[in-house]
């Protein structure tokens, strides 16, 4: 996924950036693997009305945020650190 790439080079670049993805993928395993990059939210696009705020707030305050559309995510927040 070209995403991922980005992400890994924007991590590289600029380390200290916060990373959110905006996406439709609903894959536990693209999820891990967005977060290996340095990612710190994954917000699903079906889910961004509701949820892209808090995702931006939560990240923002040093915790990661996942979307509760993603099947085993614990009330839209997850410990990936």
């Amino acid at each position: 996924m070209r995403c991922l790439e980005a992400a890994k080079r924007i991590r590289r670049v600029a380390p200290g950036v916060k990373i959110i993805f905006l996406t439709q993928d609903t894959g536990k395993d693209t999820v891990g693997i967005a977060f290996s990059t340095g990612a710190q939210g994954y917000v699903l696009k079906t889910d961004a009305g509701s949820e892209l705020l808090i995702a931006v707030s939560r990240v923002l305050g040093g915790n990661d945020f996942v979307s509760s559309g993603i099947k085993g995510a614990d009330s839209g927040e997850t410990e990936h650190k």
